[in-house]
């Protein structure tokens, strides 16, 4: 679950959540919609709305499956954005 506040910065911790094949939750924030796609790889609840946060941890707890999947699109996603030859790609582009 990721936390809703507009001063902190999306947590580093999150790509490592990612590539460890783990559903999010996180607050409809826009600076989460850059990670987290609806559904696909997490689900974006209402900030501050417990009704909302709980009843997207009832749903992903009665359909394992689903989580499955969004674990899967985190990794997957996670493999395109944080991978060891992405981040070398980009650091010799910034240094050629």
């Amino acid at each position: 679950v990721l936390p809703a506040s507009n001063e902190i910065k999306v947590p580093y911790s999150l790509p490592q959540a990612m590539m460890l094949s783990s559903a999010i939750i996180a607050t409809d924030k826009l600076s989460h919609h850059e990670f987290i796609k609806q559904n696909k790889n997490g689900i974006l609840i209402k900030q501050n709305n417990v009704d909302m946060l709980s009843q997207a941890i009832i749903n992903l707890a009665r359909n394992p499956e689903w989580i499955a999947e969004l674990g899967r699109n985190n990794r997957e996603f996670a493999k395109q954005k944080f991978s060891k030859e992405i981040f070398e790609n980009k650091i010799n582009a910034i240094l050629n």
